[in-house]
């Protein structure tokens, strides 16, 4: 299918508009009819209009920018991304996560989590000491570093207990085993008679973390935005017939650059539980713009033991911040959070009972824009431009929300599905039902107007925008936190916003290298984290434990289409 540069796009679509105003930073959708019924010959249309991610302007509320698909480029060798990994590495990191759920019946991203939070809290107790030692929140701060200790300490009781079970010579031998493989990959792990059980696991999740964090390999390859033939008369559709007022162009982004997000990780018992851990990526290099971009992502050895799996199509969890040329008046404002009951927000969805997820306009949403708005955070503008200092604290909102273990993350289909199936359930719960940031809920307005109301949560899932997530009984911890931040700027002349995109990969067995997923392996890509998983228990790895042979096997006996591109897999 024939695919149109996003400059061409412009020009075919509507006439090209210039850029007076400034997008919000929280992408939306296009509106739509709630007091007519759209035509069902219009359904496929506005199903992909609304899987369209947009900038409401922050003055015309009826200029929108879009932001056209990011695809994988194929070079003429039919290679869209070079993959080169260190196979010690990722032979050796395979084989021993494997041997040490054996041993403790804990993953490496458990023990990781568990020991990174109580490190970074005890770094921000002390940050914040020495910046106000009667700052109010070092004791909400403490309370959550108790919290996280008495887990840290759960797990590694939990890993102790179970090793005991074992027998001895048993457990002799895998540890032997797991000596041996550190020694291949360069790092010595002794193997102490009578060492405390404890102790002799967080050493050996410290070391298997320590080669997981190290050079694994990298990643190359060319992306560039475009719209198909069929894509473009769908938008045309959309604007001849439900929308000749909106206008529609796209975001003006001088450059990019890529941002990692995180993904829900497996625990022991293959639930999808646990908070991102150890980084998929060490550095994410290259940058370019719209039309044509190259990326070049070194990654860690626990994200190139992924990679080496030879995977079915998958999405990885990166995001693109873009840089928007453009003169912002000065400013001088003052952001003051109050989370007195903890973080509470309305618009959350729970996965497995334990991760608690929201959609990326929640936290602009936290900050009071309206004398009647009900929220728990408010801006208060002393002089200058507001619309830039409102894009100025939801930034400075989000930096202060990810240091407590809030994270951008790249959820499933699956998972997208679940959270809007109970957004659509609150819909009833809502009063300000025609709020410009709140997309969704047009969305679902005007699909039950049109008699679509079960079709609703399918079209806006298929949105590739990031969400936020965190662990759903640590929300309630957060008792008493306080936020103040001064926002003071001087005629800036650029501003970032992060651009959700899904670049989709498979691996081919025929030129053994990733390429491009089409249009429709687009639709059945899993995160990386769930295509993983899945290749993992695929039939071809069957009591696998090496990464490398698992993809060797993968790339011979996996199922594959016409062209040798891996076919999916089910978990």
């Amino acid at each position: 299918m024939k695919n149109v540069s996003v400059f061409s796009v412009v020009s075919l679509m509507i006439p090209c508009l210039s850029y007076a105003g400034m997008p919000k930073l929280q992408s939306t959708t296009l509106p739509l009819p709630v007091d007519k019924t759209m035509e069902q010959i219009d359904k496929q249309a506005i199903d992909y209009v609304v899987g369209i991610p947009v900038y409401q302007d922050q003055v015309d509320i009826n200029q929108y920018y879009y932001v056209p698909k990011l695809k994988a480029s194929t070079n003429a060798d039919g290679v869209s991304a070079t993959y080169l990994k260190n196979d010690v590495a990722v032979s050796s990191s395979s084989v021993i996560a494997d041997l040490s759920i054996k041993v403790s019946n804990l993953t490496t991203e458990e023990y990781f989590n568990a020991r990174k939070t109580v490190l970074d809290l005890e770094n921000i107790i002390n940050e914040t000491i020495k910046r106000n030692p009667s700052d109010p929140n070092i004791q909400v701060y403490q309370n959550y570093l108790n919290k996280a200790i008495e887990k840290k300490t759960e797990i590694e009781k939990k890993a102790s207990g179970f090793e005991q079970t074992l027998p001895k010579g048993i457990l002799t031998s895998i540890y032997n085993n797991i000596a041996t493989v550190f020694g291949n990959a360069g790092i010595h792990f002794p193997i102490y008679e009578n060492e405390n059980v404890t102790a002799r696991h967080n050493r050996l999740n410290q070391k298997l973390v320590d080669l997981n964090s190290s050079n694994g390999g990298l990643i190359t390859g060319n992306i560039y935005g475009g719209f198909s033939d069929s894509d473009l008369i769908k938008i045309k559709t959309y604007k001849s017939k439900y929308a000749p007022n909106i206008k529609i162009s796209v975001i003006p982004l001088a450059s990019l650059t890529f941002e990692s997000l995180t993904e829900l990780q497996y625990d022991s018992n293959g639930v999808k539980s646990q908070r991102a851990g150890i980084p998929i990526f060490s550095s994410l290099k290259g940058g370019g713009t719209l039309t044509g971009a190259t990326f070049n992502f070194d990654l860690t050895t626990n994200g190139s033991v992924s990679f080496a799996r030879s995977l079915s199509p998958f999405i990885p969890p990166i995001s693109v911040k873009g840089v928007l040329q453009q003169n912002i008046s000065p400013y001088n404002a003052t952001l003051d959070c109050d989370f007195g009951p903890g973080l509470i927000i309305k618009n959350r969805s729970i996965i497995n009972k334990q991760v608690a997820v929201f959609n990326d306009n929640t936290i602009s949403n936290m900050i009071m824009n309206g004398p009647q708005s009900q929220s728990q955070c408010r801006i208060t503008v002393h002089s200058g431009d507001s619309q830039a200092a409102m894009l100025a604290a939801t930034q400075a909102l989000e930096s202060e929300i990810e240091k407590l273990k809030v994270q951008k993350t790249n959820l499933s289909l699956q998972d997208r599905n679940q959270y809007w199936q109970q957004m659509q359930q609150q819909q009833g719960l809502i009063q300000d039902r025609t709020a410009q940031n709140n997309g969704h809920q047009n969305v679902f307005q005007a699909y039950q107007q049109s008699g679509w109301s079960q079709s609703a949560v399918s079209a806006i899932a298929q949105r590739p925008n990031y969400y936020w997530q965190t662990n759903a009984q640590e929300m309630a911890t957060l008792t008493g936190l306080k936020i103040h931040r001064d926002l003071v700027s001087n005629n800036s002349r650029s501003i970032n916003i992060s651009i959700p995109t899904n670049i989709c990969f498979v691996w081919n067995v025929h030129v053994k290298a990733y390429r491009a997923c089409n249009e429709g392996e687009q639709t059945t890509a899993l995160p990386l984290t769930d295509a993983t998983q899945a290749a993992r228990q695929s039939q071809s790895c069957a009591n696998v434990q090496d990464a490398n042979t698992c993809g060797e096997s993968r790339n011979t006996n996996a199922p594959t289409s016409p062209e040798g591109n891996i076919l999916p897999d089910n978990l």
